[in-house]
């Protein structure tokens, strides 16, 4: 019994790994296009998802493996980006690298930007509320991004 658990385990490890890889160079492709750190998308990813393309918020509704928000949605349509391909890795670091963009041109290249990546843009009325979570969110950021 215990040998096919570990089988079992040393496959779903290598599967997941082997995955992971498959998709790993959409993030150069888009860090690239959008004028993003590959790496910095890489440690968003990891933050919101833990690289888990197939990853669902059931009370937010974000999808995917960058955690795509249904608020952008329709932002994404304009763009050619259907929120049934969000589940494709690619697609998904695509969508996530053009909503950092949008926040960096917003905010500059910050880590206001990568805190707005997550919680949205703030506004006069929320900017004191949102601001923790910027903060809470880029500490989870930058040291995933330590990691890489």
């Amino acid at each position: 019994m215990s040998t096919v658990k570990f089988s079992l385990i040393s496959f779903l490890i290598a599967y997941q790994s082997q995955y992971a890889f498959s998709f790993d160079h959409c993030f150069d492709l888009y860090g690239k296009e959008f004028r993003i750190s590959p790496d910095l998308l890489r440690a968003i990813a990891i933050t919101e998802s833990n690289m888990n393309p197939k990853a669902e918020n059931i009370a937010t509704k974000d999808r995917g493996l960058m955690q795509i928000n249904p608020w952008w949605f329709p932002k994404l349509q304009v763009i050619g980006i259907d929120p049934e391909s969000l589940w494709n890795p690619c697609v998904s670091i695509k969508a996530g690298s053009w909503i950092l963009s949008q926040e960096i041109s917003r905010y500059g290249y910050s880590w206001t930007a990568v805190g707005a990546y997550h919680a949205g843009a703030y506004t006069s009325r929320t900017l004191i509320r949102k601001q923790d979570i910027y903060i809470n969110y880029a500490r989870k950021v930058k040291k995933n991004l330590g990691r890489l």
